[in-house]
């Protein structure tokens, strides 16, 4: 059964409304879904300093609200980010902002292909 109508356009946070599970949305757009534990590099070097931002961290926590997502990315993980590429001296690559309103135009597209179409895509 399809959890996305063909007939009607959504947006991201419509999509997210939806109550849906991840795979059930992605099998509409013939995807399927898996989890999985990832085996990424690790630093063989000393990180310093974990504590004192911790401390800084758990010092300002009792007076930040952490109710969105952008409160939690400012105040938990940009420090954590941005102290873990100073000691590492990885590069860092921050994303610029995306235009969603052509990311829901492919997908309305892909929703009204998908009607007369079986895609056996894997992401």
């Amino acid at each position: 059964m399809k959890v996305l109508d063909s007939n009607r356009e959504y947006t991201f946070s419509k999509i997210f409304e939806l109550n849906a599970e991840v795979d059930e949305i992605l099998a509409d757009f013939g995807y399927s879904f898996s989890q999985e534990k990832l085996a990424l590099p690790q630093y063989s070097g000393e990180l310093k300093r974990l504590q004192e931002l911790r401390d800084r961290i758990e010092d300002v926590l009792p007076l930040v609200n952490l109710t969105t997502e952008l409160a939690r990315r400012e105040i938990l993980i940009a420090p954590v980010v941005v102290e873990l590429v100073r000691q590492t001296r990885a590069k860092l690559r921050i994303e610029y902002s995306v235009n969603y309103r052509l990311i829901i135009l492919w997908i309305n597209e892909r929703l009204r292909d998908s009607q007369g179409t079986a895609f056996h895509q894997h992401c």
